[in-house]
């Protein structure tokens, strides 16, 4: 019996044990224990737009389907496993006005995001999509939930004398309209009516902080092949981490090395820019990685093991450079137009380059993997072409920064609502990658 009773008593300090285990003994990215973001918010199979910059969510439901009543929705809410939210996923909330939504990381770290659900009612529609100022090459930021506008701009700008170009809402208008000078001194109120005659205010701010308002973005190499094993594990590692840091990680799939190289109906995704790379950096394997060609470990080239640690060492950084894209596309005769808008963040005496990319998403082909043969694989972040060369071109920045524009002709072959345009800055001294920035050809 008191053999039982010991037994006994081992077992439930094992399960006292195992109930108290600390969650830092798990397995998880160091990124995991600060993640306070909303990855995914559904309400209704309807998801909505999470702007973790702005900490906003808004859901566009569409007219006249029933959603019961708006006062009594219940949300789905996709967060780390680490961190909680509250209210919780769910839980029945009143969508009649913004409800705030708090999410607290494992290390204590507190974001709190607003969510607003509206109608998608063209006739009503009154949000301000894009505000910027072409001359000094500014985009602001737009808060479609708080109705403002905020714009950092640089120390010798003239703020009483700013031109924005502003586009709105389908069939709505602004006033004061798009293209009129305004004096910025002091907030603006803008009113957009929509088409049914409905009304909003934005306040419009401008101040001189441009630096703050860029965020730190990391370019990721993935140096991959059709008949790579081991590839789509570590292109899984990418995508896992681009949901992890969502805006501030963009991958670059680039297929290169032997086991790139298609064999019968294998797709052929290899390029010269790709092998020129490849080759410049000394590689001879795949997958192998560069996270903005900074050596991580003593080698510039990255195990997918390690792509997580280096990514983070990248994003501590302060950005240095502020990169602004702006794509034309004309689907009927497929011609591209892409402008990108430079500027120094701080002074920089280094030689600098702009390379500009071309990139195509989700394409279906044969892929090798570790379970045999995949026939209808999806191929994630595809290299296609670069627009400026292997190594791009120098750029010399003056005082109110740069604005190069390149215009091509889209593949038959490639699918233009699955292409993105990639642009980074690199140092010609070492090819480290300062900046970089994407945008899709068509919104």
């Amino acid at each position: 019996m008191k053999k039982f009773r010991n037994i006994l008593t081992m077992a439930i300090v094992a399960l006292f044990a195992m109930s108290a285990c600390d969650k830092v003994d798990e397995p998880y990215l160091k990124s995991d224990e600060r993640d306070n973001v909303i990855h995914r918010f559904t309400i209704n199979n309807v998801e909505g737009l999470v702007n973790s910059g702005l900490k906003t969510v808004i859901l566009t439901m569409e007219e006249g389907v029933d959603y019961t009543d708006i006062t009594n929705l219940t949300p789905e809410i996709e967060i780390c496993k680490y961190a909680t939210i509250e209210p919780a996923s769910g839980v029945a909330q009143d969508f009649s006005e913004p409800k705030q939504y708090t999410v607290t990381a494992y290390n204590g770290d507190v974001a709190v995001y607003t969510v607003m659900v509206q109608s998608s009612n063209p006739d009503d529609g009154k949000d301000i999509l894009e505000f910027r100022f072409p001359d000094i090459f500014v985009t602001a930021d737009v808060d479609n939930v708080e109705k403002t506008v905020f714009a950092g701009v640089p120390r010798d700008t003239d703020v009483t004398n700013l031109v924005p170009e502003i586009r709105v809402s389908e069939g709505a208008t602004i006033n004061p309209a798009s293209g009129e000078a305004q004096d910025f001194s002091a907030p603006v109120i803008y009113t957009v009516t929509a088409a049914n005659g409905s009304t909003c205010e934005y306040t419009v701010i401008v101040d001189f902080i441009i630096g703050d308002l860029v965020r730190k973005k990391v370019l990721l190499e993935d140096y991959t092949g059709v008949r790579c094993i081991n590839c789509p594990a570590a292109a899984q590692v990418a995508l896992d981490l681009q949901e992890d840091y969502p805006g501030r990680l963009i991958v670059l799939g680039v297929h290169a090395g032997y086991l790139a190289q298609p064999v019968g109906t294998f797709p052929d995704f290899t390029t010269d820019e790709g092998d020129e790379w490849y080759s410049f950096f000394g590689f001879d394997v795949n997958p192998i990685g560069t996270v903005n060609r900074i050596p991580y470990s003593g080698n510039i080239g990255v195990n997918s093991g390690q792509w997580g640690s280096a990514v983070i060492a990248e994003l501590d950084k302060d950005p240095v450079v502020a990169i602004k894209l702006f794509n034309t596309y004309n689907p009927d005769t497929r011609a591209l137009n892409v402008q990108v808008n430079l500027r120094e963040l701080v002074d920089i005496d280094d030689d600098l380059s702009l390379v500009v990319c071309l990139m195509e998403d989700n394409i279906v082909g044969k892929q090798v993997t570790t379970s045999g043969l995949v026939e209808d694989y999806v191929h994630r972040h595809v290299f296609r072409k670069s627009l400026n060369g292997t190594w791009g071109e120098t750029v010399a920045f003056d005082a109110i920064g740069i604005t190069e524009q390149y215009d091509a002709l889209i593949d038959e072959a490639f699918d233009a609502s699955n292409c993105y345009i990639i642009a980074y800055v690199y140092n010609n001294s070492d090819k480290s990658i300062l900046q970089v920035e994407e945008a899709k050809i068509m919104e």
